[in-house]
């Protein structure tokens, strides 16, 4: 049972631009995690969610039931996990979840089947992967899986079979470099990045969804901001939900403390141009050694993106410039300790964070007409929070 340890308290407002909202279109292209679910009507409060979140030392899967109204979580299923849980992503139909497990003895992916009515989800099964992987995507089609590992400098795709089990051996194992953090398919099925914190980069690829396969695209990578003795270091990224409107791409770099704003040609699948850098850090802040980005998220309707900070221990909240796509910082909220994932749920009315180190979840409501963010209440959580997913139900 979750502990409500505070409630409706307004979070403190560090710094604030103020500016003026327009309005942005509405979501088209498939359900993607940084592009917005292809619903009605993305603000109803009807809209029934539940929220899964892993966690590291407590090694448990949680689902909750997500409140419209409130935005209040309801614990619905705990599922015991074999080793500590790392990434987490969910197939496009809704129908399959897989979660990374860092077992020094044998790393590996599982694979859930999820029920999305209620959104409980059953083990399938698993296989073991070399190196423990960081971040998982699962393409449109669901037939494959794409896997990143930090450590080994690989990206990895493995087939998908019909009941939703991973098919071992891999299918296909791409060396790029070490500290390669993420892959987030774009909403094509064709295109897909690889952030790495160094060499400083985003390796940019090609997917074929006939064969499974990855190759290289044409620049092989796009180097990121900073300096040689001070790199940008990109971690995960997102895409703006309208891309045919906005042809936008956002990336959280953790070494820079940093958003960059990227230029995003939709027919070659590569990035072109970096528009702008905007810090996540207050005004006369000097990075601490222990200060790190870690998560980027956008709003449904692509008028919001916010990063997270740790050591820092913040939201860097950002207004996105409905003609340009550039963004202007609205404010830095003070949040959990160590925040590495947070998640919007798919009306964009509320955040979910994680807070590895104070082993807690903050829920804040997400002002519709400023992007501010306020908080609704506080859950103790197992050891070790770490990823968050919100999901709609329903059978469409």
């Amino acid at each position: 049972m979750l502990t409500i340890l505070r409630n409706k308290m307004v979070l403190l407002l560090c710094v604030l631009v103020s500016g003026f909202f327009v309005p942005g279109c509405g979501a088209d292209g498939t359900p993607v995690r940084g592009v917005a679910d292809d619903v009605s009507e993305l603000t109803r409060a009807d809209m029934k969610q539940v929220l899964y979140l892993t966690t590291i030392n407590g090694r448990q899967l949680l689902v909750y039931d997500i409140d419209a109204d409130a935005g209040t979580l309801t614990v619905k299923q705990t599922v015991a996990l074999p080793a500590p849980a790392g990434p987490m992503t969910v197939s496009k139909n809704r129908e399959r979840l897989y979660v990374g497990l860092n077992d020094k003895a044998a790393d590996m992916i599982q694979s859930y089947r999820v029920d999305k009515n209620t959104g409980l989800v059953t083990l399938i099964g698993s296989v073991t992967c070399e190196g423990f992987p960081t971040y998982l995507d699962v393409d449109h089609t669901g037939r494959y899986l794409v896997a990143a590992y930090y450590s080994q400098g690989k990206v990895e795709v493995y087939r998908v079979n019909d009941d939703g089990s991973l098919v071992s051996p891999v299918h296909q194992t791409v060396a790029v470099e070490k500290h390669a953090h993420a892959f987030l398919m774009d909403p094509s099925n064709q295109f897909g990045f690889v952030p790495h914190i160094n060499p400083n980069a985003m390796y940019q690829f090609h997917f074929d969804e006939k064969t499974g396969l990855l190759s290289a695209n044409e620049p092989v990578k796009v180097i990121a901001g900073g300096t040689a003795e001070n790199p940008d270091g990109p971690r995960h990224y997102v895409y703006h939900p309208d891309l045919s409107r906005l042809n936008r791409v956002y990336a959280v770099n953790e070494r820079g403390m940093s958003v960059s704003v990227y230029e995003f040609n939709r027919e070659s699948g590569t990035l072109t141009t970096r528009l702008q850098d905007v810090s996540t850090m207050p005004d006369g802040h000097v990075k601490e050694p222990m200060d790190s980005c870690a998560d980027i998220h956008i709003t449904p309707d692509g008028r919001f993106v916010y990063a997270s900070n740790r050591g820092l221990n913040s939201i860097a909240a950002y207004r996105v410039n409905q003609d340009d796509g550039q963004l202007t910082r609205l404010g830095i909220y003070q949040t959990e300790s160590w925040p590495r994932e947070f998640e919007i749920d798919h009306t964009g009315r509320y955040m979910f964070v994680a807070g590895e180190r104070s082993h807690h979840m903050s829920v804040y409501a997400i002002d519709q007409a400023t992007g501010e963010l306020s908080l609704v209440t506080q859950y103790e959580t197992p050891e070790g929070p770490i990823w968050v997913w919100a999901m709609r139900l329903g059978k469409n």
